[in-house]
């Protein structure tokens, strides 16, 4: 059962692959560090695949580990939802001059992209933290909890779904128009707060 980390070889005793994965993530100077592929006899596995395979015994496989950076994958991800947010604030602006010009059906699309986009920050941004080992209830952005902003953004998604039930344009309009720019403006704040805690822990 030759195993390797990263092309270099890996002692280890785990019959399976999960208890495997398990010892290399809990091998000295791997606390930082997240296996990002696996890749057992020739054939890489990954989601539900992976999975699967779990409890497969390894005695005769050759198993190959790519580990990376947890700090350097989290601000991977968080340039990517920096990205999205300057996107979602340019969508409500587009959204709103649609409503407000009767063109409910693309104004309407327009909404719903921009509630995929905010579900994907909303994630991105929690898994980013939980990879970074960073806890959301103590991070704090202009005196606001981290936590408090995403309770809040849920608190508006759900205003927007209300509106959107009730057929009332004109108020959905306004909403986008005048309601969002504080909420864009505090997660960009709370992904680059995020970002220097990340970067700063690594120096």
């Amino acid at each position: 059962m030759p195993v390797f980390l990263d092309d270099k070889p890996y002692a280890a005793t785990a019959a399976k692959l999960g208890e495997l994965l398990d010892a290399v993530r809990e091998s000295p100077g791997q606390h930082r560090r997240l296996i990002v592929e696996v890749n057992v006899s020739g054939h890489p596995l990954a989601g539900d695949a992976l999975v699967a395979e779990l409890e497969r015994d390894i005695a005769e496989d050759e198993v190959r580990l790519v580990s990376a950076d947890a700090g350097q994958i989290a601000v991977e991800a968080l340039g990517a939802v920096r990205t999205s947010v300057d996107e979602i604030a340019n969508l409500h602006q587009q959204a709103a001059d649609m409503l407000q010009a009767g063109d409910d059906a693309t104004g309407l699309a327009t909404v719903g992209r921009v509630v995929e986009l905010w579900a994907g920050v909303q994630s991105a941004v929690g898994q980013s933290a939980e990879v970074a080992g960073i806890d959301l209830n103590t991070l704090t952005v202009e005196d606001k909890l981290a936590t408090d902003l995403i309770a809040g953004l849920l608190d508006q998604l759900r205003a927007l779904r209300d509106l959107i039930q009730s057929g009332d344009t004109v108020a959905l309009a306004d909403a986008l128009a005048y309601e969002w720019a504080e909420t864009t403006a505090a997660w960009g704040d709370l992904v680059e707060t995020l970002l220097h805690r990340i970067e700063h822990a690594a120096t």
